[in-house]
């Protein structure tokens, strides 16, 4: 999903012109081999360049590039990026200290998530499906909200008919269509693959629980008062034999996000313990970059009193409401963070730009 909003000028190409960019900084020249298409002063961009930049775009950016004149554009995307990349060398902006901390950041970045990413294999994914997933659908009386006492009991009593009457082997399907007194509706909730995490912030965790209880399918929980209503739910798949078709890619991506964050903290826990003694803290150093908070905390309550703000990490004194910070103060290099917050969603490369 795009953080910011593509400027008109920038053209439908600025988002390809950012993936080469990504790609070309992770390839060093002497991989620049191959069939040149284009030559930049000496720089080659050679087909392989092309692919690799193609491989660096989301699906639904890549749909845009495989006709004739989506293939000619990709490649003017990285003819311009290659032009920019030049004019930045002869202004010799890769000797500016903070575009090297920068790129250092970015490096240290893109290494770490490597390191995640080939910790991980399709086949865990796909295990981790039929292990901790079920399909399951419910029925569901809807209640108003604010219920009286007397609608509630009145809901909590056609619930205990449904449920009933699914004991006597009643149809799923026939009981869907049945109407209920106003003001309760009765709908059907097809919740598909579910784990344990995705139900219960759903419809919490005793539902949680009696749910992931059963065993076999077309079995039933009894029913249960949700934030929605009243719901009765029926395990259409079991774990472990669920229908493959069912790992579709955005429940894949999914499992992707916590399988990154499940190697994540393992890397850090046995980094941590086996390499405790190479980490050497400067407990002086330290101690005065922590005090800068206690300043901070110390000055809060006055300066909320009496209506300024502090700037989180100054030691001056606080700021009126109508200052502002100089717009021109350099942004400090990014750092680091967790696959959860900072790596792509999903590892999953399509084949190369097909051959005309």
């Amino acid at each position: 999903m795009r953080r910011v909003k593509i400027r008109v000028w920038a053209g439908v190409w600025l988002a390809g012109l950012l993936a080469v960019v990504l790609w070309g900084s992770a390839c060093s020249k002497s991989e620049e081999t191959g069939t040149t298409l284009v030559e930049v002063g000496k720089t080659p961009i050679t087909r392989e360049k092309v692919d690799q930049a193609f491989l660096g775009l989301a699906e639904g950016e890549q749909k845009q590039y495989l006709d004739r004149p989506g293939r000619r554009q990709l490649l003017d995307n990285l003819v311009t990026v290659e032009l920019l990349y030049q004019e930045a060398l002869r202004q010799k902006l890769d000797q500016d200290s903070r575009v090297s901390a920068k790129l250092e950041a970015m490096k240290q970045q893109a290494l770490v998530e490597e390191l995640i990413n080939r910790s991980i294999v399709p086949a865990d994914l796909y295990g981790s499906f039929q292990e901790h997933f079920l399909k399951i659908r419910s029925l569901v009386i809807e209640l108003p909200e604010n219920p009286s006492p007397a609608v509630e009991a009145r809901a909590k009593a056609e619930a205990d008919n449904l449920y009933a009457a699914l004991k006597q082997k009643t149809a799923w399907e026939k009981l869907v269509e049945k109407k209920l007194p106003s003001p309760l509706i009765l709908q059907e909730q097809d919740w598909g693959y579910m784990d344990r995490e995705m139900l219960a912030e759903q419809v919490g965790f005793e539902a949680q629980e009696a749910v992931f209880a059963l065993k076999q399918p077309k079995e039933f929980t009894r029913p249960l008062r949700t934030s929605q209503g009243f719901d009765i739910t029926q395990v259409q798949e079991t774990s472990g034999n669920l229908n493959p078709e069912g790992l579709t890619r955005d429940l894949a991506e999914y499992l992707l996000a916590r399988k990154k964050e499940e190697v994540y903290r393992g890397y850090v826990t046995d980094l941590r313990t086996r390499f405790q003694k190479d980490i050497k803290p400067n407990s002086k150093n330290i101690e005065e970059f922590l005090s800068l908070g206690d300043r901070v905390s110390a000055r809060q309550k006055p300066a909320e009193a009496a209506g300024t703000t502090v700037e989180p990490g100054s030691t001056g004194a606080p700021m009126k409401p109508a200052e502002t910070l100089n717009p021109q103060a350099p942004a400090a290099a990014p750092g680091l963070t967790s696959p959860s917050e900072g790596a792509p969603a999903s590892e999953t490369k399509p084949s190369p730009v097909p051959a005309p």
